[in-house]
Parts: structure tokens; sequence; C-alpha cells
């Protein structure tokens, strides 16, 4: 209040003086009146200054003065606690910067500040990584537009502020993201983000959620511009550490329009999480579990897991073969999924999951004939384990619609599948009266025999050659007939395990392949190039097993590619491929992804996997059906005439051309 005095008055004396001035040059007087008027003035001025001098704020009033909150926030200080809340609320069409909020804090904040972000339509956030304020406890966002999400701040002095949040929420909103910032992640900046910021999440986070956010992006490049940021984003994941996050206890990301699985994989691959109790991926139209939820030694990854909430997917099946640690009693909810048949089989896996438990609620339940070893499950078995499946008598059927609705604790064998022995025995008496009854349902069900041996034929003549040895015709080409072994087994060292269990299923009864390996067959002393080379003549098939250390491996490659032109030149079914584990486009060579995009391969979870692996090894003779179950390297449409001769010269030295100098 003194200052603006001052200034008021010294408005007014300089009037006063320019009124003073001009009636003395009217009466002549000189300088006498202004003179005075000056001295008069300073009197005035020294007086007020010393008002202003002596006036001091009360402690108030210079609270409220300095504790304003940053724009469109309103702020609440809690009385348990002392942390401060902000509550900021974006209106239509402004932008709103986390940055007031940062510059805000550093001076007025002194125990803890929780922020809470809602936007109204069309409003801006923009929230630069890294997610950082001067003790930032919690930052809720709700139904915002955010940008620069990808605009590291990189300077010094953000980089010196420690991370405090412990609680981040994104949820109803949409990331905008435009070409040039993902340039300056990937490609200017990439090394600089590594070093400091790594991580997808902040390491104190203990609760981080993201629910219903999309994705959008802004701006194109050319062709060329969008080939080298897609390289750069490979390098840059592929540079990415492995993250600890020590505090993380929940996480959640759910709701999504678009699979995500890539996304998740990728999340919990690069991750460690000692901590972690609750992992919800629900509604992310997921068509299958992340393998790292059930590979043999997940539980070391996720030791205090107590809740996966996998509900409202796609998912078809139950992946789980390894039980969960023994100390932690692990629920999995694949509630609202895509299952609808329990085999004998997912049985076993519900007993081998425990103590853990599954929750398969709100699936459509096919209750066919499939459904026996379900009704014997719920009726009869003791075993320790079904105290925590007792719901599985409430589900309820899908179909057929003759138990339509129903529960299947109240579904009899009777009704879902009748033996040959039940079936009443008709008499030449009563023929004529139930031969208008018994046509069409004989003659639908003859269509609908035709129809399924039609659409499965080759399981069934895969099931009838493995499991009742109805043996093939071997093959009528000599050349395969003088191999020295089944298939040469090409794979990374880190895979070893699982190549472990396979070469002892597959050498040993009743099957007894001859199986090449790398630490067996390969010839000492000579180059490495011209044993994958001799090996891979030397065997009737090559078996790829395809893995994420598979395609870091240069020597993994080179016999990827040497069973390839062995296949091309041969023109037979000569490499198989078996997927360990999903893979991402990004990360394979471009032949490979050539290959895997052009040719049937095997998964290593899926159903008959065993099956079609001895069938495929079996087979030796040119199948030119392109859904065959082993890998079909038929060059189809290729001109004959702009073919050229085999150079056995050239190919080696196209491989040797592709060994790693360091290894030379």
């Amino acid at each position: 209040m003194p200052y603006a005095l001052v200034v008021i008055s010294l408005k007014t004396i300089h009037d006063n003086n320019q009124m003073f001035t001009n009636k003395s040059k009217l009466n002549g007087d000189g300088f006498f009146i202004p003179t005075c008027t000056i001295m008069i003035s300073m009197r005035v001025l020294g007086l007020l200054l010393t008002m202003a001098t002596a006036y001091t704020p009360s402690d108030s009033q210079q609270s409220h003065a300095v504790l304003q909150p940053p724009r469109h926030c309103v702020k609440v200080l809690s009385n348990q606690t002392q942390e401060t809340d902000l509550n900021c609320n974006v209106l239509t069409g402004t932008v709103w910067t986390f940055e007031w909020v940062q510059h805000w804090a550093k001076e007025h904040v002194q125990y803890g500040l929780n922020v809470y972000i809602k936007c109204e339509p069309n409003s801006t956030v923009i929230l630069r990584q890294p997610i950082k304020a001067f003790l930032l406890r919690k930052l809720d966002i709700n139904s915002c537009g955010l940008r620069q999400m990808y605009d590291y701040d990189l300077t010094a002095d953000t980089a010196a502020l420690a991370f405090t949040v412990r609680t981040l929420t994104i949820q109803d909103s949409v990331y905008f993201i435009t070409f040039n910032e993902l340039q300056a992640l990937y490609i200017k900046y990439s090394r600089d983000v590594i070093s400091k910021y790594p991580c997808y999440l902040p390491p104190s986070v203990e609760k981080y959620v993201e629910r219903n956010v999309s994705v959008k992006s802004e701006g194109y490049g050319t062709k060329q511009q969008l080939m080298e940021l897609r390289e750069a984003s490979r390098n840059h994941k592929f540079k990415l550490p492995q993250c600890e996050y020590q505090e993380l206890r929940y996480y959640e990301k759910s709701f999504s329009r678009k699979n995500k699985l890539n996304f998740v994989r990728r999340f919990l691959d690069k991750g460690k999480f000692p901590s972690l109790e609750v992992l919800n991926i629900s509604s992310l139209q997921l068509d299958r579990i992340p393998s790292e939820l059930f590979r043999e030694h997940w539980p070391e990854k996720f030791p205090m897991m107590k809740v996966v909430d996998i509900s409202a997917n796609n998912i078809g099946q139950i992946p789980f073969e390894f039980p969960p640690s023994s100390q932690c009693n692990i629920t999995v909810n694949m509630t609202r999924n895509n299952i609808t048949v329990l085999t004998e089989s997912a049985l076993n896996k519900l007993e081998t999951f425990y103590p853990g438990r599954i929750l398969l609620q709100d699936n459509p339940l096919s209750c066919a004939c499939k459904l026996k070893p379900l009704l014997h499950f719920v009726r009869y078995s003791v075993k320790q384990f079904v105290q925590h499946y007792g719901y599985l008598r409430n589900l309820t059927c899908q179909s057929p619609v003759i138990v339509r609705g129903r529960a299947v604790g109240d579904v009899s064998f009777r009704e879902v599948c009748r033996d040959e022995g039940e079936e009443e025995a008709t008499t030449v008496e009563n023929i004529p009266s139930y031969v208008f009854f018994i046509t069409p349902p004989i003659f639908l069900l003859l269509i609908t025999v035709i129809m399924v041996f039609f659409r499965f034929r080759k399981e069934l003549k895969l099931i009838a050659f493995t499991r009742f040895t109805f043996r093939r015709n071997r093959t009528n080409r000599e050349d395969l007939a003088t191999k020295e072994y089944d298939a040469f087994v090409s794979y990374s060292s880190q895979d070893e395990l699982f190549v472990t269990r396979m070469c002892t299923r597959l050498e040993g009864p009743p099957y007894q392949f001859k199986l090449c390996l790398h630490y067996k067959h390969f010839v000492p002393g000579l180059c490495i190039s011209q044993n994958i080379i001799e090996s891979v003549e030397r065997s009737s098939h090559t078996i790829m097993i395809l893995s994420n250390n598979f395609i870091e491996s240069e020597w993994c490659i080179l016999e990827f590619r040497k069973a390839f032109h062995q296949s091309l030149i041969g023109h037979n079914k000569h490499l198989i491929v078996i997927l360990l584990e999903d893979i991402e486009n990004d990360c394979l060579q471009p032949d490979m992804t050539y290959f895997l995009q052009t040719h049937t391969y095997l998964r290593a979870d899926e159903y008959l996997f065993w099956d079609k692996l001895v069938y495929t090894l079996s087979n030796k003779r040119i199948d030119r059906d392109k859904n065959a179950f082993s890998v079909d390297m038929a060059c189809a449409g290729k001109d004959k005439k702009n073919s050229r001769p085999f150079n056995r010269g050239d190919e080696i030295k196209e491989l040797d051309a592709t060994i790693p100098l360091s290894s030379t």
C-alpha cells in the first residue's frame, strides 16, 4: 500500500509543479513558485518514503501474496499430512503446462505435493518427461490431451532433481505424438535419454495406472525418413537396459481399442519387479498371455505377485505349465475371455498351478461332448486343489442350444454325449415310425462329419500317424534317403533347456530320430562356416529354434541363411521353424521376416505341437500344400529360364561374408 501511495504522490507532485510553472510564466515571477513547489514536494516525498519504510505487512499478508497457486489451480492444504493438494481445472480450448507446477513447487512446497488435473474438452496439457517436481508425491491426470511426452527435458537442473512421485494415474486421455518428437528421441537425443532416463516408469513409483489411454500420431516424414526412424527405434529399444522397479507394487494398463501385446511384453521383458503385487492388463484386446508370465522361471521375476488380471481379453487357452512361487498364493483372473473348452490337459494345468488359482467365470463355455472331463472333475475329484475351483460347477453353458443357460453341475453325461452302446436298438417293427424323425438328423450328422473331416483332415492324418503308427510312404527321392541325420538343430545356447527336452523326446523311443548338434557333431579344427554348411547338407531337415536370443547371435543367423539356401536349391521342405516366443518384426533380419510372412511355422506353445513336429520330420515328400504343418519352401511362380546353376564356391563366399570380424 505505501508504495502505491508514493507513485500516486509523485504523479500529483508532477502535475502541480507543471501547473505552478505555467502560472509563474503568466505572472512573471520567474523561478520562485516552481522552486517552492519542488521543495515542498521533496518534503512530502521524504515523509511518504519514511512511512513506506516503517510499514511492514503481517505474516498472513505475506503468505497470501507468495502462495498463489499456478494458473487454473486451487491450493488445498491437508491438515493431517501437511501436504499440499493442487486441484487444476484446464478450461476448454486452453493450453496448460506442467512447468508452472514445477516452478511453483520449488518455492512453496515443504512437506509434499499432490497434483490433480482435470481437463475440459479440447484442452491441452504439456507434460514433458521426466515427470519431476519438488516433493511431488502424486499426479492424477483425467480426460486430457497430452503433448510433448517424448520431448525430454535433459537439462542439468532437471537431472539433479530427485524422483519422488509415488502414484501416477492417467485415464481417459490421449497422447499426441509428433514425427519430430520421435526423431529427436530415437535419433538426435537417443544416447542422452538412455544414459539419463532409460526406464519407462520413474523408479520411485509405487502405483501406476494407465486406463483408457490412446495414442495419436501427428505429422509424417518421407519414406526414407520413416525407414531411418524405424531402424533407430529398433536400436534404441535394443540398447535399453534392464530396469529394476524396486518400489512398484501395482501396475495397470487397461482398456484399449488396439492389441497391446507387444507393448506389455516389452515392458515386462525389460524390467525386474521384486515388489510387484498386482498386474492389471485387462481389456487390452490380447489374444494370448505374454510369454513372460508363463515361462519356466517366471516366479523368480515376480516373487511377490498376488494378482494377475487379464480379464476381458480374447484369450482362448490356459498356458500356465509351471507353478508359482510357493510363498505366493497368486490369483489369475481370466474371466470374460474366449475359453470355450476345459480339456483334461487344461484341468491338469489348474492342478500344476496350485496353490495359486485361476478364475474362469463368464467365458463362452461349450458343454458339448468334450465337457466330460470337466463334469468328472467337479463331481468326483477329491484332490486338495479342487477346493479352489468349486465355482466351476456354477459356470453357465453357452452351447449347444439344448443346454444353453444351464449350470455345468446340472448337465448330465447323457445330455452332452451319448455312447454308441447306449443308443436304443431299433427293430423292424418300429422303423416306419422313426424314419421321419431319424433321417434328417442322420443326414445332418453325416454332412457334419464330412465337413469336420474335410476341415480337420490334416489334424486327423497327423494324429493317425503319430498316435496309431499309420506309417506314410517313405520318400521317393534318393538324395534324401542318403542323408546321415534326420535334422540339424540350430539354436542359441541360451535356449538349451528347451532344446535338451526336445532332443530327448525325439531321439528316444518310439521315434528315434538322429539329430545333428553343435557340441556333438561339429568337426574340431574345421572352419565354423564349413561345419555349418556340411551339417545342413548332411541332414534331411534343419530345425531352427527361433527366439530373441537366436536373432542376437551372428552364428545362428548364418545357420538360418544356409538352411534357407538349402531349401531353395533343393525345392523341398528342408527348414522347420519353431517359434519359441513372440518376436517383434523390427528385430528380425529382412530375409527372416520375408520367410516368416510367406511360410508356415510351428509355435512351441500351440496345440498338438509335438505331433506336428514328429509328422514334419517324418515327411520327406514334396508337398505343395500351402497349409502344411512344416514349412513349404516350394519356389512357385519363378521363371526357370532365368535361374542359374548352383555354385558351391559362391555359397561359401556369401556365407563367409556374414561372419563377424571378431570371430575370424
